[in-house]
C-alpha cells in the first residue's frame, strides 16, 4: 500500500511542479504586458519549491526578487522617500541609488550628469503621484501597472486544480499502481 501512496504523491508532485512552472511562465508574461522589463532580473529570479508534510499535504511557493512587492502594490505618494528641494542630510539614498541603477538600464545613452536631472525628475513625479504614474502606463500593453501576482492568480487558481487534478488524473493514477504492483519477472 505504501508503494500505491508513493506512486500516487509522485504524480501529484509531478502535475503540481508542472502547473507552478506554468504560473511562473505567465507571473512573467504579464510582468512584460505591463512594461516591466528593464534588466530581466526579476523574469530569471522566478523560482518555486515544493513541500510535503503529513498535515498539509503538498505546498508550493514561488520565491522572486523582494522588489517584486513594489511593482504588484506600487507606491503611494507618501511613502516616496524623497522631497524635491530638501536635503535629508544622509550622503546617499537607496531610493536614489535604484534609481540611478535602473536608468543606467533603460536610458544608458545618458551622460551621468543627464541621468541624474532624470532620476530627480523621475523621483519629483513619484512624490507627488506615487509609483507607477500616469505617464508609465504608456509602456503597459494591457493598461495595467500593478498587480501582476493577482492578476496571474485569479487568472489560473481554477487551472492549477485542473492541472493537478485533471480528468485523466485518476486513470493515471490507476496505471501507475497497476505497473507497479504487477511487474514482469
Amino acid at each position: 500500500m505504501s508503494q500505491a501512496i508513493d506512486t500516487v504523491k509522485n504524480i501529484i508532485r509531478g502535475r503540481f511542479n508542472t502547473a507552478l512552472d506554468g504560473i511562473i511562465g505567465e507571473l512573467r508574461d504579464e510582468l512584460q504586458q505591463q512594461g516591466h522589463r528593464a534588466s530581466g532580473s526579476l523574469d530569471s529570479s522566478f523560482r518555486h519549491e515544493i513541500t510535503e508534510n503529513d498535515t498539509d499535504g503538498f505546498l508550493g511557493v514561488i520565491f522572486a526578487n523582494d522588489y517584486w512587492g513594489i511593482l504588484e502594490d506600487g507606491v503611494k505618494p507618501s511613502r516616496v522617500p524623497y522631497t524635491p528641494g530638501k536635503k535629508s542630510g544622509a550622503s546617499s539614498s537607496k531610493y536614489i541609488q535604484g534609481l540611478l541603477d535602473w536608468a543606467a538600464i533603460v536610458r544608458p545613452e545618458l551622460e551621468e550628469k543627464e541621468r541624474k536631472g532624470f532620476v530627480f525628475a523621475i523621483a519629483t513625479k513619484h512624490s507627488m503621484e506615487g509609483n507607477p504614474t500616469l505617464d508609465s502606463y504608456l509602456f503597459s500593453k494591457n493598461e495595467e501597472r500593478t498587480g501582476f501576482v493577482q492578476r496571474t492568480i485569479d487568472k489560473h487558481v481554477g487551472v492549477l486544480a485542473i492541472k493537478i487534478a485533471g480528468g485523466d488524473f485518476a486513470g493515471q493514477v490507476v496505471s501507475e499502481i497497476i505497473k507497479s504492483v504487477f511487474v514482469k519477472t
